[in-house]
């Protein structure tokens, strides 16, 4: 667990359609549903940077996954002026 996993972003979740493991969905502002490579989906509650480095590392609640990761193709929402 020393280096960053790079995680691609899913772009379409729709019932029937296969989900990318792993992979990260942009569910509004900076929340974020992650699944790890075990199909695991969860809420990432975490610190997102404006280049997608996650902090602290992403820990599957339900298996062994533990890794730092970059959410690729992250854009940070905008703040309200």
């Amino acid at each position: 667990m020393s280096e960053q996993v790079h995680i691609p972003k899913r772009e379409n979740v729709r019932a029937g359609v296969p989900i990318p493991m792993p992979s990260w969905y942009h569910m509004g502002g900076r929340s974020v549903l992650m699944t790890c490579v075990n199909g695991h989906s969860h809420r990432l509650d975490h610190t997102i940077d404006d280049n997608g480095g996650v902090r602290p590392s992403v820990q599957c609640p339900n298996c062994d996954y533990h890794e730092f990761v970059i959410l690729d193709g992250w854009v940070p929402p905008t703040e309200p002026a």
